[in-house]
Protein backbone atom coordinates (compact mmCIF):
# COMPACT_ATOMS: atom_id res chain seq x y z
CA UNK A 1 0.00 0.00 0.00
CA UNK A 2 1.48 3.46 -0.65
CA UNK A 3 0.16 6.82 0.50
CA UNK A 4 -0.60 9.72 -2.10
CA UNK A 5 0.72 8.14 -5.41
CA UNK A 6 -0.01 4.90 -7.10
CA UNK A 7 1.93 1.69 -6.85
CA UNK A 8 3.15 1.48 -10.13
CA UNK A 9 4.46 4.91 -9.64
CA UNK A 10 6.25 3.99 -6.45
CA UNK A 11 7.70 1.03 -8.35
CA UNK A 12 8.62 3.18 -11.09
CA UNK A 13 10.46 6.00 -9.03
CA UNK A 14 12.22 3.03 -7.15
CA UNK A 15 13.98 1.06 -10.46
CA UNK A 16 14.82 4.90 -11.54
CA UNK A 17 16.49 5.81 -8.02
CA UNK A 18 18.09 2.46 -8.35
CA UNK A 19 19.19 2.55 -11.67
CA UNK A 20 20.33 6.09 -11.41
CA UNK A 21 22.42 6.19 -7.88
CA UNK A 22 23.52 2.64 -7.90
CA UNK A 23 23.88 1.89 -11.66
CA UNK A 24 21.91 -1.00 -11.88
CA UNK A 25 21.12 -2.73 -14.79
CA UNK A 26 16.96 -4.01 -15.53
CA UNK A 27 18.25 -7.48 -14.51
CA UNK A 28 19.27 -6.40 -11.27
CA UNK A 29 16.55 -4.48 -10.48
CA UNK A 30 14.17 -7.55 -11.60
CA UNK A 31 15.95 -9.47 -8.52
CA UNK A 32 15.91 -6.94 -6.21
CA UNK A 33 11.93 -6.43 -6.35
CA UNK A 34 11.50 -10.22 -6.65
CA UNK A 35 13.85 -10.43 -3.46
CA UNK A 36 11.89 -7.84 -1.56
CA UNK A 37 8.62 -9.67 -2.04
CA UNK A 38 10.27 -12.74 -0.52
CA UNK A 39 11.88 -10.70 2.44
CA UNK A 40 8.28 -8.82 2.71
CA UNK A 41 6.31 -12.21 3.22
CA UNK A 42 8.87 -14.57 4.94
CA UNK A 43 7.93 -12.57 8.31
CA UNK A 44 4.60 -14.14 7.90
CA UNK A 45 5.26 -17.77 7.07
CA UNK A 46 7.87 -18.26 9.31
CA UNK A 47 7.10 -20.46 11.82
CA UNK A 48 6.43 -18.45 15.38
CA UNK A 49 9.71 -19.07 16.79
CA UNK A 50 11.59 -17.31 14.07
CA UNK A 51 9.20 -14.75 14.32
CA UNK A 52 10.01 -13.50 17.71
CA UNK A 53 6.80 -14.44 18.95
Amino acid sequence: MSFGASADYAKEQGEELLASTYGCNESQILELIQQARIELITQWCAPQERRGI
